[in-house]
């Protein structure tokens, strides 16, 4: 039997966008009707992929603020604002098009779903013992309110074999497949949205006289599939979980360089459990080492599989 699903991911920063498409594919590949909307500059990736997407409104939750004043006046002036009218077209949407069940990573969503009583799971990479207080305290509260009016929390992980909590279920990483063909090179690099001092490291490393290709560098065509790119590539350094998915999947070695706190969260859990394939560091000098290390000799290849389908199989 198929159902109508709506597939609605948050709008701040690409990660959330790409991480949707192996859903979306994986969900028509299996004959059901699917509704998508989200929006923010992942929105081109997403439809490069042949998906069609609503529009809502759109915000920044982190602007490119230097001040705590200019941070506050634009959550008071421009993110709140947005996020009440988003709000509105997002309740207005799922009641007119009254879908069987809803997969989300939007908080705004979850609230309209319970609201309409649709059947919702909830797309997350993080938990809270991730986190140092309050922010652990926070994500726990989240965790409990998407259990007690949601169905499920699928969590996508690079540990998909570790048992999990009452109602959430456990999926493999979720990557950007394709079929294309690359040619062979040394190191992507993918800084995402925040990533800082990647230019410089490019640099540093074509000096070496390493081939370094860059997302969203100049000279960077947007792919609408990341995996072809980084199984070509000897090694990948990334910040954000996307990336580190695709690195994965791809079977790269992933040289993971966090910057904003949640991408703390995701690295010091590589790091307590010795991930085959994955390594952690903090600084560049530590980047440009662990780089020369993986091409000057054997570094050790992650083995995953993409976690669309077990995603797909709990939503079912």
């Amino acid at each position: 039997m198929s159902d109508k699903i709506a597939l609605v991911y948050w709008p701040d920063t690409t990660g959330h966008a790409a991480r949707s498409i192996p859903i979306a594919k994986e969900v028509e590949s299996r004959g059901h009707d699917l509704i998508m909307a989200g929006g923010g500059f992942g929105s081109r990736f997403v439809e490069m992929n042949g998906f069609e997407l609503q529009g809502f409104a759109e915000f920044e939750i982190l602007p490119d603020s230097k001040s705590k004043l200019g941070l506050i006046k634009h959550t008071l002036t421009d993110t709140l604002p947005k996020v009440l009218k988003r709000f509105k077209q997002l309740f207005g949407w799922l009641r007119r098009e009254k879908p069987d069940k809803i997969v989300t990573d939007d908080m705004l969503c979850l609230v309209s779903a319970f609201i309409l009583r649709i059947e919702v799971y909830r797309i997350e990479n993080w938990t809270p013992q991730m986190f140092g207080f309050p922010l652990s305290w926070l994500y726990s509260f989240y965790d409990r309110l998407t259990l007690t009016f949601g169905d499920k929390i699928v969590l996508t992980s690079l540990w998909p074999w570790e048992e999990a909590r009452d109602g959430v279920k456990r999926s493999g990483p979720l990557a950007q497949d394709g079929n294309e063909q690359v040619d062979e090179y040394d190191v992507l690099l993918m800084p995402g949205s925040f990533g800082e001092e990647f230019g410089e490291i490019r640099e540093e490393l074509e000096e070496n006289g390493y081939k370094v290709k860059m997302v969203g560098a100049d000279d960077w065509d947007t792919k609408a599939c990341m995996t072809p790119q980084t199984e070509a590539a000897e090694c990948t350094i990334c910040c954000g979980f996307s990336s580190i998915a695709d690195s994965v999947v791809g079977g790269t070695h992933c040289i993971v360089y966090p910057h904003l706190f949640l991408q703390q969260g995701i690295a010091q859990s590589i790091k307590e459990r010795d991930l085959n394939g994955l390594e952690v560091v903090y600084t560049k000098e530590e980047v440009l080492k662990a780089a020369r290390k993986c091409l000057e000799s054997s570094c050790a290849q992650p083995d995953y599989e993409n976690g669309a389908k077990e995603f797909v199989d709990t939503i079912e």
